[in-house]
């Protein structure tokens, strides 16, 4: 049950981030905020391993992120 209340809100957070941005920077910006999510939760809580290469990553889809939701704002 657990699932289908966080699957159900993703959706209706997505609708709610559409309402601000364009769908091709929504969908960027809620896909890649997803997977780094995920993969600081799989690093902090699951023990997976946590390198450098990870960090940057995460640390790059971060600024990435906030670029793209720059230049939406800003369009």
């Amino acid at each position: 049950m657990t699932q289908v209340i966080f699957y159900l809100s993703s959706f209706v957070l997505f609708n709610i981030s559409l309402r601000a941005l364009e769908i091709s920077i929504a969908y960027a910006v809620w896909s890649a905020v997803v997977m780094a999510a995920l993969a600081a939760v799989g690093m902090t809580f699951l023990g997976e391993t946590v390198n450098a290469a990870k960090v940057i990553g995460i640390v790059t889809v971060g600024i990435g992120t906030v670029c793209l939701s720059a230049q939406s704002a800003g369009a």
